[in-house]
């Protein structure tokens, strides 16, 4: 009885032992290794075998890949500050141009009133200059 409980451990631990298989799996030189189809529910679709310098090189290049997802991060946040700041620029630029036009009809309609006006008063000094001279040419007269 107890070499058929022997026997039946030995025939059953092999698969079990199988299906427990964590991942990394160091290979030698040589050695040959299936992949299962899937693993803990997974697909497995892919299995890389690295060397040593090969994993530290991927590390690194790990490593460098989140500074430069933090650079990009940092330089999206300056893009949009600019794009913000653009914004702000072009409504101030263009409320100054509004105003800028604003005033500068207020100016040429100002202007236009004020050259009618001192047209206006030369006229009337002409046509006053010439009535005195003629009432006081008329008075003369008369006078006399």
């Amino acid at each position: 009885m107890r070499y058929l409980f022997w026997l039946g451990l030995l025939c059953f631990l092999p698969p079990l032992q199988a299906q427990e298989i964590s991942f990394p799996v160091p290979l030698l030189p040589g050695d040959r290794f299936t992949v299962q189809e899937r693993y803990n529910g997974q697909a497995v679709d892919t299995l890389w075998l690295l060397n040593k310098n090969q994993l530290r090189n991927f590390i690194i290049r790990a490593m460098k890949q989140e500074i430069d997802s933090a650079r990009a991060g940092l330089l999206r946040q300056q893009v949009d500050l600019y794009k913000k700041k653009t914004e702000q620029m072009a409504e101030i630029i263009a409320l100054r141009k509004k105003g800028y036009l604003h005033y500068r009809d207020l100016w040429l309609k100002t202007d236009e009133k004020l050259e009618k006006a001192e047209i206006r008063a030369e006229r009337n000094l002409r046509i006053g200059f010439l009535s005195g001279v003629l009432l006081s040419a008329a008075l003369v007269i008369f006078i006399k």
